[in-house]
């Protein structure tokens, strides 16, 4: 779907998928690595070099993936902000890099940084005591201990690749994924 917003100088690409699955599923840590790699960093990441340092469309370009502790609802999304006249062609780029994700897999490199990575965030979240209470509190709420966090981080370490792309090919259906463009794009087409 396209939203016209005229006068404004930025355009904003959104894609998202409804995904049934909790935190509890066994394919919840292949998920969040493949999202790592494709971009939660916008620096560091698929979505990051391709979009914003190789083709330099934006400085704003991710993705993310969440799902609750308690039912099965978890969604996936990508965004990025990009001059109106560049829409078309991020949007190819992104559609692109998703082709490539699913359809060439991951390297051994990019799965051991994203699980570095990850680890090391999920690490840094427990030596703040602000992030470490909300954690107990949601652990608490979902009716699970902390032996919780120690089997994802188990889990995320013990991730093949190949174990990342099939969870990735089974849950990111492409053709289900609601994308999303607004923007002036009368005023970027070509006089």
């Amino acid at each position: 779907e396209t939203i016209l917003t005229p006068g404004m100088a930025n355009a904003t690409y959104a894609a998202a998928l409804a995904i049934a699955m909790s935190s509890f599923d066994p394919d919840f840590p292949a998920m969040v690595i493949g999202n790592q790699v494709l971009g939660a960093s916008a620096i560091d990441s698929r979505l990051g070099d391709r979009i914003r340092k190789t083709e330099g469309l934006s400085y704003s370009v991710g993705s993310t993936f969440s799902a609750s502790s308690l039912d099965p609802v978890a969604t996936f999304q990508i965004y990025a902000i990009a001059n109106p006249q560049n829409m078309p062609k991020l949007e190819a780029i992104v559609r692109e890099e998703l082709d490539s994700l699913l359809g060439d897999g991951i390297t051994a490199d990019e799965l051991a940084d994203a699980k570095k990575k990850k680890l090391h965030e999920w690490h840094m979240e427990w030596t703040d005591d602000a992030q470490l209470a909300a954690s107990l509190a949601s652990a608490l709420h979902a009716g699970h201990t902390m032996l919780y966090r120690a089997e994802h981080r188990k889990a995320v370490e013990a991730l093949t690749a190949e174990q990342v792309v099939e969870a990735l090919r089974k849950y990111l259906d492409l053709d289900r994924l609601v994308v999303v463009t607004a923007g002036d794009f009368a005023a970027a087409e070509p006089k």
